[in-house]
């Protein structure tokens, strides 16, 4: 199997520059930490030999305690074609795809669970008026809970792995305090410590990226 990046098409929400801004430096920090630390799988971006699909027993779906399907099931999938025997290769070339499962938790004021509403919706023109009708403060809201999931799932989860000599770049130079303050700081105070200089160099990354590709 093959897999890559995904990124979300915000470009709806430009008439709202309060608000863009925000969704904007949420999403450059969450796409220059993911892409340089673990591509995770993305179910818009994968591809699977007929073959090995069959052999795995085809596409796994996670369900919870009330039957209902969550997410997880393209890592699920990465993960049986391993357990298979089978070659798994990241790609880099970004898929552009909907962002309505993260409008919709907007709406529903729920930033950290993008599936916590099991309903699905497919008139996005619909769900995006409704959400550029909404306060600023919720798309704050949005874009911390956004950073310090990224922060803590890719940067603090990873300091005794062997993923910690790429996560380190995103507090650099300070990685030897941030190291010990995750033993003293309990997650809310270590992210408040960390958070300018995290957000600073993805942004530096980016830069860097946009830089080299012209």
């Amino acid at each position: 199997c093959l897999f890559g990046p995904s990124d979300l098409d915000w470009s709806p929400f430009k008439v709202r520059t309060d608000i863009y801004s925000l969704i904007e430096e949420a999403w450059i920090v969450r796409k220059m930490t993911l892409n340089h630390i673990e591509i995770p799988p993305r179910g818009v971006n994968f591809s699977i030999t007929r073959e090995m699909y069959i052999k795995v027993g085809g596409m796994p779906q996670p369900l919870n305690e009330l039957g209902q399907p969550q997410p997880g099931e393209d890592v699920k999938l990465k993960s049986l074609v391993e357990e298979f025997g089978g070659k798994v290769g990241e790609i880099h070339s970004i898929v552009l795809t909907s962002p309505r499962r993260v409008i919709k938790a907007l709406i529903n004021e729920t930033p950290d669970n993008y599936y916590s509403d099991p309903g699905d919706i497919r008139n996005e023109e619909d769900i995006v008026q409704v959400a550029l009708k909404l306060d600023k403060k919720i798309f704050e809201n949005f874009a911390e809970a956004t950073l310090k999931r990224i922060f803590r799932t890719y940067v603090v989860k990873n300091i005794k792995t062997p993923l910690w000599q790429k996560a380190k770049v995103f507090i650099m130079p300070e990685e030897s305090s941030f190291v010990t303050d995750t033993e003293i700081l309990n997650p809310e105070d270590l992210f408040k410590k960390y958070r300018d200089v995290f957000v600073s160099n993805a942004k530096m990354l980016n830069d860097h990226s946009l830089q080299t590709s012209v």
